[in-house]
């Protein structure tokens, strides 16, 4: 068997066995957000623009329904990531990030970013200070 028929099986049998609905266990990034009135009316607005625009790569759950659509809730896949249950006080260079699903995962994680760009540059700001 070739290589690359070896990893196309093996997604095939990883995407059987993504997570779904009461399994998924993730926070969210709800507590990323600063609870003033007026930032989460910034980001409903935020959501609401990005949603009307047909979404974004990486669905973001921001809590309270603040959900932005997206093509990929990472939280289904980020299992088969293999990736450290904690990384605390460590430093990521983000390169690529898309809608910001992992960026926004090492923040909620408390890991600095180095790098993320993409159109998170909108919601600067109302993320609040994780120090």
């Amino acid at each position: 068997m070739n290589l690359l028929w070896r990893l196309t099986m093996q997604g095939r049998a990883r995407a059987n066995q993504v997570l779904t609905g009461s399994e998924l266990s993730h926070p969210g990034f709800g507590a990323l957000v600063s609870r003033t009135p007026e930032c989460r009316g910034q980001l409903a607005e935020i959501v609401s623009a990005v949603n009307a625009a047909g979404g974004a790569y990486h669905q973001l759950d921001f809590g309270s329904s603040l959900v932005i659509q997206g093509d990929y809730d990472m939280n289904k896949y980020v299992q088969f990531y293999h990736l450290p249950s904690s990384l605390e006080g460590q430093t990521v260079l983000d390169i690529g990030t898309a809608a910001g699903y992992f960026a926004l995962e090492c923040a909620r994680q408390r890991i600095f970013v180095v790098y993320a760009r993409a159109f998170m540059s909108l919601i600067r700001g109302l993320v609040s200070s994780i120090s």
